[in-house]
């Protein structure tokens, strides 16, 4: 295989005179190789050139590009013989995720142009929401009858492999396509051939609803370890199927959302980075930045309120960094924590006293030797230090060192609490995690610093 990256990173391929060894590499690199380098390094000159490509490889390529090129590959070409081909070389799955990311218009123009068949299976995933279950399904699945051999079973599972999105299971179906079991390939080769499928499936099936959350049915097949699940809808009949191929893009994207929900970026993230345009990033980031930008104004009020005391002794200015990011680390680390389990569903909102005082109790522990190690580094570094002489550089470093760790504690408490908060308020943990926790974490730290220096050192 050669190594797309390699091979052309200093070479157009796209013009007319290099479609020769544009063929070339075509021919020996892997379409996944292809598509990732067209994605990163030159997909509008790949549009702009695309008249000039005839290749019978070259729509392996589409199923392999990131969504938004595929999106952006439609809303800038007519929808013709050409386009829909590129179309059915998705399978199903990934047909309907692209018809959800095209507008309207171009949406209508694609299934104008599609069989029949295929317009009511499209129209149907259609019809379920965004990140459900059924949205994110594929009706390609093997249905067997309950009073089928083992042979017969075989056979049809032989017959249908090519059209179906996995070989794994068969399921067991009623007249009427209620769910009744599920046999795998493996049982049912192991079988003789003249017992009925009734005797060798297993008849209690874990599988989801069609409007489940897509979070859950990732959740559940990993929890299980399948390759596929069984979707019903509310009459429990066998609707689809989502298999590990799904989960993966799945996870992926409730990945990615989280992160950036982490670091407080909104809307639907985009598929690919550079594709982006810098607008598009800058519309995702600003609405945040700026609200936290203006909670953030309360931390220069309170040092502005203290401007007497930072005169006074100077050398606490020098250590508001330390206790400020050392306080935004352990509410990080907590919220991290909470967060996660609450994801996983190790936790919930009826633990909430056991996870606040595990967290105290932690945060207590870091507290002390946090504590010492902020005493003796302020007894290192400020030993040279003009201090005035009704002052100590001990007694400083005592209020420093002790700032510092009820930061940690109450830091350690806030990072906890407020994903808990928010599972209450029915919001996503996510959002109140990194810089809304930093944020207030900020706030309190400073109060604790300058409340601890007045009443303590006495400064007014």
């Amino acid at each position: 295989m050669t190594n797309v990256n390699q091979t052309v990173l200093s070479k157009n391929v796209y013009k007319t005179q290099d479609i020769n060894f544009f063929t070339d590499l075509l021919n020996k690199s892997h379409p996944a190789e292809v598509a990732d380098f067209i994605a990163n390094q030159g997909f509008q000159e790949f549009q702009e050139n695309f008249d000039n490509f005839e290749h019978p490889a070259l729509v392996k390529i589409f199923k392999y590009l990131p969504l938004a090129n595929q999106q952006e590959f439609f809303a800038n070409r007519e929808c013709d013989k050409v386009t829909i081909r590129w179309f059915l070389s998705l399978n199903e799955y990934q047909q309907s995720l692209l018809l959800r990311a095209l507008d309207s218009a171009t949406k209508s123009k694609v299934l104008d142009l599609l069989p029949n068949t295929l317009v009511k299976r499209m129209e149907h995933l259609l019809s379920y929401a965004d990140e459900t279950a059924g949205s994110v399904m594929t009706t390609r699945f093997i249905a067997l009858q309950i009073d089928m051999t083992v042979e017969q079973a075989i056979a049809k599972l032989s017959l249908e492999y090519p059209q179906s999105m996995t070989t794994y299971y068969g399921y067991i179906t009623s007249k009427s396509g209620h769910l009744l079991g599920v046999v795998n390939l493996k049982t049912l080769l192991q079988s003789k051939s003249s017992q009925l499928v009734e005797e060798i499936m297993t008849k209690a099936v874990v599988h989801v609803d069609c409007y489940d959350d897509q979070e859950l049915v990732a959740q559940k097949l990993h929890k299980y370890r399948f390759l596929a699940l069984p979707v019903l809808d509310k009459q429990a009949r066998l609707v689809g199927i989502i298999n590990h191929e799904q989960v993966m893009d799945i996870m992926q994207q409730e990945q990615t959302e989280d992160i950036e929900k982490l670091m407080a970026i909104s809307g639907a993230a985009p598929t690919s980075y550079l594709n982006t345009s810098v607008f598009s990033h800058f519309k995702r980031r600003i609405g945040w930045l700026t609200g936290l930008a203006v909670v953030g104004l309360i931390s220069g009020l309170i040092l502005h309120s203290f401007e007497d005391t930072l005169e006074a002794l100077f050398i606490l200015a020098l250590y508001i960094p330390m206790v400020a990011d050392t306080g935004g680390n352990a509410g990080s680390q907590a919220s991290t924590v909470v967060i996660r389990s609450l994801a996983l569903k190790e936790i919930q909102l009826k633990h909430i006293f056991k996870i606040l005082y595990k967290e105290f109790s932690i945060a207590s522990i870091a507290a002390c030797i946090l504590g010492a190690l902020a005493f003796g580094k302020v007894m290192f570094l400020s030993a040279g230090v003009d201090i005035p002489l009704s002052f100590s550089l001990d007694g400083i470093a005592f209020v420093i060192a002790m700032a510092l760790g009820l930061q940690v504690i109450t830091s350690t408490m806030i990072g906890a609490l407020l994903p808990l908060i928010a599972v209450r308020l029915k919001l996503d943990p996510a959002v109140v995690a990194s810089p809304i926790l930093t944020t207030v974490v900020d706030i309190t730290g400073l109060l604790i610093y300058f409340f601890l220096a007045t009443k303590i050192l006495g400064l007014s």
